[in-house]
């Protein structure tokens, strides 16, 4: 359905992005006081982010970045809504038909800038995957990406290797020298492992002291190798703490394709696994250490 505008000044306060231009070559014929400010220098559609491949009559179909929503009006013309990024913020763009002044005929470009809704649908999406506390993924997103990488496994996808994580000792520290003591051991243990780990690796934290890494593409000597890295690291922080906070992990990793076989299902065998190799670290810890029956 096609729009008749008979005065384009009441566009001049709106807050949103005006621009009509004419269908057979592109020329603009009217912007707003806020398409003025984007494209101040702009004579012709192909000179903004608007730009499609100029055709003659309605029957020019645009080339949005993105994908685009097709709509059929009365007339049997083209309506379209994309997303365009201009000069670093988000506009949600609408074309569509229009009679201009005086009957002519124009396309009508209105954007309505989204930038803040995205930027707050970022963060929301963020809060369902990032720990609070530690500011790494948290255990809903180390779990949807364990199953997708199990189920990938399972149809011949990459291997990867998975490491389980657990802090020695906090409960003791917690108990000895307060929660914000055993809080800033988590902390130091989250800056090292993230220092070690790649940046394609998954850390994330998925109890009070647990943490489980995903290591996509490594063997597991090579993701073995990268604790180890860490746990010395931790060892000589705690070793110059004057408080008599030491800091330590135990930890197990496996390959998953150890233990998955390939078979979709596999991600409880694998957590089941690699659980018990934490474990196995784990116990060695208690056994050679006094403090150990103070709790793990």
């Amino acid at each position: 359905m096609e729009t008749y505008l008979d005065m384009p000044d009441v566009f001049e306060r709106m807050p949103v992005l005006i621009c009509a231009a004419d269908p057979a070559d592109g020329r603009i014929i009217y912007m707003n006081r806020m398409a003025r400010e984007l494209f101040p220098n702009a004579g012709f559609l192909d000179e903004t982010p608007l730009a499609f491949e100029p055709r003659p009559g309605f029957s020019a179909e645009p080339q949005p970045a993105g994908r685009a929503a097709a709509r059929r009006g009365d007339d049997g013309q083209t309506d379209l809504e994309y997303s365009r990024s201009i000069n670093g913020r988000l506009f949600r763009i609408t074309r569509y038909p229009s009679k201009w002044e005086r009957g002519r005929r124009a396309l009508l470009f209105c954007g309505l800038d989204r930038t803040e809704i995205k930027a707050s649908e970022q963060l929301m999406t963020q809060s369902m995957y990032i720990d609070a506390m530690t500011g790494i993924y948290n255990r809903r997103f180390a779990a949807d990406i364990l199953n997708r990488y199990a189920s990938e496994l399972g149809r011949g996808g990459d291997f990867f290797s998975v490491c389980c994580l657990d802090l020695n000792g906090l409960k003791y520290v917690n108990d000895t020298f307060g929660h914000a003591e055993g809080d800033r051991y988590i902390m130091e243990v989250v800056s090292v492992v993230k220092s070690a780990v790649r940046e394609t690796d998954v850390f994330a934290r998925i109890g009070g002291d647990e943490f489980l890494i995903l290591f996509p593409q490594c063997p597991r000597e090579a993701a073995a190798g990268i604790m180890e890295s860490a746990g010395r690291r931790l060892a000589e922080i705690g070793a110059a703490c004057d408080g008599g906070v030491r800091y330590s992990i135990s930890y197990g990793v496996i390959e998953a394709r150890e233990i998955a076989g390939g078979v979709e299902d596999a991600v409880a065998d694998i957590m089941k696994a690699v659980d018990a190799k934490m474990y196995e670290m784990k116990e060695k810890y208690r056994r050679s250490n006094d403090k150990g029956s103070s709790g793990a």
